[in-house]
């Protein structure tokens, strides 16, 4: 039993040094201007003219039926977002930008206050990770579009890459994100996909 404890807790050290060794590496890799353009790809607001595209996309090839899929992609992204949030409270590891240790060996960003941006205090899961994959996701199995599927696989992309650079979330963080939004993603469509059967909704 000891032995087991021992090897565990060796492999998760192990783990736990190589992903900070990635994030030191891809944070390490900053400019005055890959900052703004790394904090513009994080924004909040960056993404609106990307959703309302795809809005107004569903909108002409759904018609009166558009509402269910614009209904089951919010689902999609608050589904993501909450069950990230328990994970968060649940697992309370640290931030890189709080982690003792690490914290002092990144470079950060600043904010629109001026100050430095270094997120909330938990990482596990990221809620940027897992709420643009789980929209990904659920579109991409919506349109199965090459264009579609390949567009929005670069934006999660680069969505995760931001945040690792940020310093505000190891890459382990951002891959447990996508993993959860790949399955909410999942779910939100199937679950439309099982609600359209036998119904006339997407009939224009």
């Amino acid at each position: 039993m000891f032995h087991y404890s021992f090897v565990m807790n060796s492999f998760l050290d192990t783990l736990q040094s190589i992903d900070t060794d990635i994030l030191l590496f891809i944070n390490g890799k900053n400019s005055p201007f890959m900052d703004q353009v790394m904090m513009a790809i994080s924004g909040r607001f960056t993404w609106i003219p990307l959703y309302l595209l795809f809005l107004i996309l569903i909108i002409k090839d759904y018609g009166k039926g558009s509402w269910v899929i614009i209904l089951f992609a919010i689902l999609a992204v608050v589904l993501s977002d909450q069950v990230s949030n328990l994970i968060k409270n649940e697992v309370m590891r640290l931030r890189p930008s709080h982690q003792p240790g690490v914290m002092n060996l990144l470079h950060y960003c600043k904010d629109s206050t001026g100050e430095a941006y270094m997120g909330g205090l938990y990482g596990f899961v990221s809620n940027h990770a897992a709420n643009a994959t789980s929209l990904a996701v659920y579109l991409i199995l919506i349109y199965r579009n090459k264009i579609i599927t390949w567009g929005l696989l670069l934006w999660v992309f680069l969505l995760c890459y931001s945040r690792v650079y940020l310093g505000v979330h190891y890459p382990s963080d951002v891959l447990g994100g996508v993993m959860l939004g790949i399955i909410t993603g999942s779910l939100a469509h199937k679950s439309c996909m099982l609600l359209q059967r036998g119904t006339s909704l997407w009939d224009n």
